[in-house]
């Protein structure tokens, strides 16, 4: 896994060695700034008022060394080998010259692409599967079109569409009040179909007895664009926008 890391001037790239699940309470092992020595931080920063992410994780990617054991998961040779509290005090040296090797194979870039499953896992974990996020512009330049979400949770998606584009998807969608209720986008699924890249709203959502896969495959060619919200493109790119 890879988080960007927010400071109070702007924010880092870090591997996320572990995490301590813990709700609204939960900690991840990353470097500090500087790429000296790890550190525990909270994922969130809550207040009365509201929660603040302070790590925006954008690649999910979990490998053979990874794992997950009831409230805690990350690289078996970081959790036998390092505690929270022994963060706080010193750090076994094969331990850190391991995780900066990996540290210093982190490629920075504003743009993602779309080009696998894993891509995807990224994009919704950052995005927390668009759960109450809404369409905050839309707009075109040469042969591109731009998507624009405010996710409500720290950061904005924005998207770049290439080739052959579609959309019902407009400006202020999820965020035009109906009544006295905001129905803002519950959440969405994105996957792969022919050569197109398919990003939709509340997509399974009604759909108890059937899985995303199934109604994926031929089932996409009956897509009722009337009730669904969605978008789909050849090419698809996401920029994460920390606020």
């Amino acid at each position: 896994m890879i988080a960007r890391i927010k400071t109070d001037n702007g924010f880092y790239n870090s591997i996320v060695f572990a995490i301590f699940e813990n709700g609204w309470k939960s900690e991840a092992i990353i470097f500090n700034k500087d790429n000296t020595a790890l550190q525990t931080v909270r994922m969130y920063t809550t207040t009365k008022r509201s929660i603040e992410r302070n790590v925006f994780i954008y690649n999910a990617e979990k490998n053979k060394d990874w794992v997950e054991k009831d409230k805690v998961e990350g690289y078996d040779w970081v959790l036998e080998n390092v505690t929270k509290s022994l963060l706080k005090t010193q750090i076994d040296e094969c331990i850190l010259s391991k995780c900066k090797e990996m540290q210093s194979n982190i490629k920075d870039c504003d743009w993602f692409d779309i080009k696998n499953e894993s891509d995807i896992d990224g994009l919704m974990y950052a995005a927390f599967d668009f759960h109450d996020s809404y369409v905050k512009d839309i707009y075109s330049e040469i042969g591109k079109q731009y998507i624009l979400f405010d996710t409500t949770w720290g950061c904005e998606i924005l998207f770049e569409l290439e080739g052959k584009c579609e959309t019902n998807l407009y400006q202020g969608h999820g965020n035009t009040v109906i009544g006295d209720y905001l129905p803002l986008i519950n959440d969405a699924a994105m996957f792969f179909h022919g050569n197109l890249i398919y990003w939709i709203e509340n997509w399974c959502e009604d759909d108890s007895e059937d899985t995303a896969e199934d109604n994926t495959d031929e089932s996409i060619l009956d897509l009722d664009k009337a009730e669904f919200h969605y978008f789909c493109a050849n090419k698809v790119k996401w920029k994460l926008i920390i606020r």
